[in-house]
């Protein structure tokens, strides 16, 4: 049996990393707050929603979505109750949850393969403080390359990426360090696997909604594998073992659920269920956009490097000498795979065509039916976004303006030379996501350069007005009319009169007949120019 003083001496180097990588982390989260996007889908209030809703008390899953899984929320929740809750803080926990699980992915890397634990310390340090270097604009070679690389482990995004990837990091790492602190104790010696495993599986598996299950599915083959290799042609061992594994991990799911849900289970499981339902309606992507089956897999270079490096480990699990580098080949497969069977679900839940109901017919659980109602109608009418269509006419409006001389030196938010990136992407790409991967760095996040894009198709200068000054009015009821008649602001239904008010008045509404018309255009099916312009106020009855 080890003391407490001996257990304390091995955790200290542990401690010690992880001390240095948070304060890396610390870093980039500070750095992210000089850059706050404010777009309605850029991820940044999108992140901060549901964890806003946790800490004033309210109960995961009952009363609010969770729309990227449990990691996220409770990474930065738990943050923000030490650092306090606002909007900007929870920039700083966000992107330091973001480079923080990066670093620990690199970790569990090292550890698979170098193998020993004072090795795997130091390369994982190195490692990362290299890629810190990178990120932070060192001068280094190959900085585009490498960082065009780190952008996805960099930037948070709409979508936690590496936050929600945490489930299988998190799931291997917890695992691997638990049997390594475990392996001196002899009385949890052989408790430990057929228990650790599993519980560690099945209790990360509600972290991420899509990852959760990769992780869950890579771990437990990489599992049977070794338990192949432990117990050979003994069917029965590895099929008690196989069902041990199911009952642990069952049980380490409900203990997860059970704490992330605030005792709330079946919410846990209505809404996670739900999720794909809504995906395509609420992004505006298409069937062809989405990997709906592994037929319709891509196979990226990084998926294949992923495969044929889960390959190796499954070979080295049965061709290792030792048990130790055994399960270490085990998590190594686990790793990769994982990252490949995330993709691929991630797609496949996402799909507009999967779950019961798809499209506004997912909106059911969460607005009320008479609003409903209204969805359903706009969606057979065809007045949703092709969003396809839409990048199509945006890249055309950029290409026109390129037949004119520093077509993009007026845009607004230019900045930096943004202007002359902008137009040589403009020059060289052939769709407008292609245009957004060529602009997007370390530096410069998607949200941003998406909003960059947009406002220089639509031809918004610095001049552009940054708030509306006038209010326009689109809907209300009668009887609640008078209440308008002290705004501070111009206000009306007809955004013709809005217009005359005045020059600045006059900008807006130019502006923001240009974004109506494009959006016009850009429907499932098609309206003519000037809509916003004949469209009438709808009076409220009920």
């Amino acid at each position: 049996m080890q003391t407490a003083k001996q257990k304390l001496k091995r955790a200290a180097p542990w401690l010690f990393l992880l001390l240095v990588l948070a304060g890396l982390a610390a870093v980039r989260g500070l750095a992210a707050n000089y850059e706050i996007g404010y777009e309605i889908m850029n991820g940044d209030f999108q992140n901060y929603n549901p964890v806003r809703h946790l800490l004033a008390g309210q109960i995961p899953y009952r009363d609010f979505t969770v729309y990227l899984g449990a990691g996220e929320l409770y990474s930065v929740g738990g943050l923000l109750l030490v650092l306090g809750n606002s909007f900007g803080r929870s920039m700083f926990a966000t992107n330091f949850c973001t480079w923080f699980y990066f670093e620990l992915l690199v970790l569990a890397v090292c550890l698979v393969v170098i193998g020993t634990a004072r090795a795997a310390r130091a390369a994982a340090l190195a490692l990362c403080s290299v890629f810190f270097a990178y990120v932070q604009g060192a001068n280094l070679p190959f900085a585009g390359q490498v960082n065009t690389l780190l952008s996805y482990a960099a930037a948070n995004g709409n979508s936690a990426r590496m936050m929600r990837s945490a489930a299988l990091t998190l799931a291997v790492l917890v695992i691997l360090l638990g049997l390594h602190f475990c392996q001196q104790d002899t009385s949890r010696r052989l408790l430990a696997p057929a228990v650790l495993v599993p519980f560690a599986a099945g209790f990360f598996v509600p972290w991420s909604n899509d990852m959760g299950g990769a992780a869950y599915i890579s771990i437990a083959l990489g599992y049977g594998l070794y338990l192949i290799r432990l117990y050979r042609g003994s069917i029965g061992k590895i099929v008690v073992q196989t069902l041990r594994y199911i009952v642990t991990s069952v049980v380490g799911l409900g203990v997860s659920v059970l704490l992330i849900s605030w005792g709330h289970p079946l919410a846990w499981l209505r809404q996670t269920r739900g999720t794909s339902a809504y995906q395509t309606w609420y992004y505006g992507n298409t069937l062809s956009d989405r990997v709906c089956s592994v037929a319709d897999l891509h196979w990226p270079g990084a998926a294949v490097f992923c495969l044929a490096a889960a390959l190796a480990f499954a070979i080295g699990i049965f061709v290792c000498r030792s048990k130790r580098s055994a399960v270490l080949a085990a998590g190594g497969f686990a790793l990769t795979l994982g990252m490949v069977l995330w993709n691929l679900l991630y797609g496949m839940v996402s799909a507009s065509n999967n779950g019961p109901t798809g499209g506004a017919a997912a909106l059911a659980p969460y607005v009320p039916e008479k609003a409903l109602k209204l969805y359903k109608q706009a969606e057979y009418d065809g007045k949703y976004t092709d969003f396809a269509v839409m990048g199509h006419c945006e890249l055309a409006l950029l290409r026109a303006a390129c037949t004119e001389q520093a077509p993009f030196a007026a845009v607004r938010g230019v900045s930096e030379g943004l202007e002359h990136r902008l137009e040589n992407a403009v020059r060289e790409t052939a769709s407008l996501p292609a245009l957004l991967d060529a602009l997007t760095t370390v530096r410069y996040p998607r949200a941003r350069m998406r909003r960059l894009a947009m406002d220089a198709a639509l031809g918004y200068t610095a001049q552009t007005p940054a708030l509306p000054p006038y209010l326009h009015l689109l809907g209300a009821r009668k009887e609640a009319l008078p209440l308008l008649g002290e705004t501070a602001l111009p206000l009306s239904h007809s955004l013709a009169r809005l217009a005359r008010e005045n020059e600045t008045c006059a900008q807006m509404a130019a502006a923001q007949s240009r974004a109506s018309d494009l959006g016009a255009l850009c429907r499932a099916k098609p309206e003519p120019m000037g809509g916003i312009y004949r469209q009438k106020i709808i009076f409220l009855t009920n």
